[in-house]
């Protein structure tokens, strides 16, 4: 098929002073679930909710493709048998901690304490690695700022220090809606819509196709722990592309032993009426009605 698709994009997209930079490789396969604990002590120096705590770090790890977080309720299901709960009652305790998470098929535990009974209130974190039974790493800081970016700022270092690797996402949006769209190079992280891919800082390629339009793709430079915009605009396919013989077309027909031309009609015509076979003398070999 011919043609290209003309295309918009919006977002950190291709500039004139951006650098070169190579085509990036696809990012590295899940190592398993990670699953958010997290113990709040209620104090006169702050507050904050599990549930809050969750969100602020769920938005980090959605940079780490080799990390499967398990959504927020889904710790809460079956109440005082859920895992929250069987976490919870097992205190400070790794061995009862690794053993509740592979009991439940999980593969990590980012245990979270935040203490307001401290000034400044007081943030730890430790990771733990069921399958090697152990914390494979740690942090902690005090509150001293706002406890959002405290948050984000251990948990960046903790993840670092345990070696997952830290992509960008990119969010995918297509006119016309429902097409197909993949990029080679990065990891479907979220249906949608728009799709939104994990990927490795560097340059990925997005594709989409659509029925009745021709294909598009477009290129994004990806940066470590930031969100790309992409929006494809698909153009609708030439009609005559699906039937070139008919359109524009002239052939050689023989009629009674001498070379005629066949002039073709648009087939999309609703009346094509009579076609004339032409001799070389400008006349029609055949009769059409009046």
């Amino acid at each position: 098929m011919q043609g290209a698709a003309f295309f918009a994009l919006i977002g950190v997209v291709f500039a004139a002073t951006f650098e070169p930079e190579a085509h990036a490789g696809a990012p590295p396969a899940s190592k398993g679930k990670l699953a958010i604990l997290t113990a709040v002590t209620a104090g006169a120096h702050g507050s904050t909710t599990p549930a809050a705590v969750y969100e602020r770090l769920a938005a980090a790890i959605r940079f780490r493709p080799e990390l499967e977080l398990i959504p927020y309720n889904d710790l809460l299901i079956d109440g005082d048998d859920s895992l929250a709960t069987s976490v919870r009652d097992c205190g400070s305790d790794i061995a009862c901690i690794t053993f509740q998470l592979k009991n439940a098929s999980v593969a990590f535990g980012l245990r979270i304490a935040v203490n307001f009974e401290l000034d400044p209130p007081l943030v730890s974190m430790l990771l733990i690695d069921t399958a090697k039974r152990a914390v494979t790493a740690e942090a902690i800081g005090e509150a001293k700022v706002e406890l959002p970016a405290v948050l984000e700022q251990l948990a960046k270092k903790l993840l670092d220090d345990a070696g997952f690797v830290a992509a960008g996402l990119v969010f995918v949006n297509v006119d016309p809606a429902g097409a197909e769209i993949s990029i080679p190079t990065a990891h479907l992280r979220e249906l949608g819509p728009p799709p939104v891919f994990v990927a490795l800082p560097g340059v990925h390629e997005a594709r989409a196709k659509s029925a009745d339009h021709l294909d598009g793709t477009a290129r994004v430079l990806v940066r470590e722990g930031l969100e790309h915009q992409v929006h494809l605009v698909l153009e609708e396919e030439p009609r005559f592309l699906g039937s070139a013989l008919f359109w524009g077309v002239i052939v050689a027909a023989v009629v009674g032993g001498t070379v005629a031309t066949l002039i073709a009609t648009d087939p999309f015509s609703r009346d094509v009426g009579c076609i004339c076979i032409v001799r070389p003398d400008g006349t029609c070999a055949n009769q059409c009605p009046d």
